[in-house]
């Protein structure tokens, strides 16, 4: 599956999605419920990776860590307004990937 998910399809962007979710019955006395943040393909229907939101920071701060795990190059990256930061935009600057921002903050890379 790793060479799937790091060679995209020559002419057609593959739609990856960003989102955190809160697992269900995880909350620990005097802790916080895990809260998970992943990238899902939405061809293969699959998560190409995954980690925990620490409880110090939010989904948008985790993203920065997690978008670097994947290869960006051919991919449109979705999700919610959250993601619509100045840090994560100048990353995807920096990795050389075009941006368009609306509702939603897409990211296709070239």
């Amino acid at each position: 599956m790793q060479s799937i998910v790091e060679q995209p399809l020559p002419d057609e962007a593959r739609g990856t999605a960003l989102e955190g979710k809160t697992l269900c019955n995880t909350l620990a006395a005097h802790e916080r419920n895990v809260h998970l943040l992943a990238l899902l393909d939405q061809k293969l229907g699959g998560v190409l990776s995954q980690q925990a939101v620490a409880p110090t920071i939010n989904e948008a701060k985790a993203a920065l860590d997690l978008l670097k795990t994947i290869v960006l190059r051919g991919r449109l990256i979705s999700g919610d307004a959250m993601f619509c930061q100045r840090e994560i935009c100048q990353q995807m600057l920096d990795r050389r990937v075009s941006l368009t921002r609306d509702k939603f903050l897409s990211v296709f890379a070239l």
